[in-house]
């Protein structure tokens, strides 16, 4: 497993990786999230950003919670048509 600072999670269904935490967000500045964390979302792991079974991300929940950088890199990121473990 992938849990070093210096490295990024590779995306597979999101449930290992902390939408906060982690670094896996591809962006050649910095590799986590910049956005201010909303109370209550602490905790949020990356597979709550996954549309279930459509392999999409939740546009309309990114947009709300992520500023315009983080935004930008998240969407451009592919899912996996078969997403398995994240490492």
């Amino acid at each position: 497993m992938v849990s070093m600072a210096s490295k990024l999670w590779r995306l597979g269904d999101g449930s290992l990786i902390k939408a906060w935490y982690d670094p896996w967000i591809r962006d050649n500045r910095r590799a986590y999230a910049t956005s201010v964390i909303l109370s209550g979302m602490e905790n949020m792991m990356v597979s709550e950003l996954i549309e279930e079974n459509e392999n999409e991300w939740k546009t309309d929940v990114i947009k709300e919670v992520f500023k315009e950088r983080d935004v930008e890199n998240i969407l451009v990121m592919p899912i996996m048509d078969e997403m398995g473990v994240d490492n």
